[in-house]
């Protein structure tokens, strides 16, 4: 736990993974990673401590067992999620650990898959990005922190890479500030 010790982290990360990288750079020795579990075989983690905890799982029909296997004896603070993009079953939500979700949208708008592309296709003009606790009900769990953003549809690079900052910086304040309220 932070504030005057470091975070036992469990990360899952998904599409790409690069939020992620990013906050852990920023994070440095605040985070005690215990382990990265990835399912995409494009994420490159980007440093040598990312890299030497990271377990590519590869999504099959054993992917949630070796997942319970990897996380359940881990003494963590936290579970966090990163663009997972995949329903975990409801083994997952009776573990002793509190888990998150970082999703691309300002919820309860835009639920599920591809929350960014439905707020494009939308038209709004004002998105953002939300942590919230993880149920098993999809992206419906306590809002613990959101973050707005406003956009132009017609610079879409750009509105990507606004995205991203937000959702950096909102990790790190998470993992700073909020993960332990």
């Amino acid at each position: 736990m932070l504030l005057g010790g470091t975070m036992r982290l469990v990360a899952l990360i998904g599409k790409g993974g690069s939020v992620f990288n990013a906050a852990m750079t920023v994070l440095g020795k605040e985070v005690d990673l215990h382990s990265v579990v990835i399912y995409n075989h494009l994420f490159k983690p980007g440093s040598k401590a990312i890299r030497d905890k990271t377990h590519f799982i590869k999504m099959n029909d054993v992917f949630y067992r070796r997942l319970h296997r990897l996380i359940k004896p881990v003494r963590k603070d936290a579970i966090v999620f990163s663009w997972f993009n995949k329903i975990m079953p409801p083994w997952f939500f009776r573990l002793d650990y509190r888990a998150y979700n970082q999703h691309p949208s300002l919820l309860p708008a835009f639920q599920g898959l591809n929350a960014w592309q439905q707020a494009l296709n939308y038209g709004v003009k004002i998105t953002g990005s939300t942590i919230h606790e993880m149920t098993e009900n999809v992206d419906c769990g306590k809002i613990i922190l959101q973050d707005a953003l406003r956009i132009d549809s017609r610079h879409p690079v750009e509105n990507r890479h606004l995205l991203f900052n937000l959702q950096v910086n909102q990790f790190v304040e998470f993992i700073r500030t909020r993960a332990w309220e």
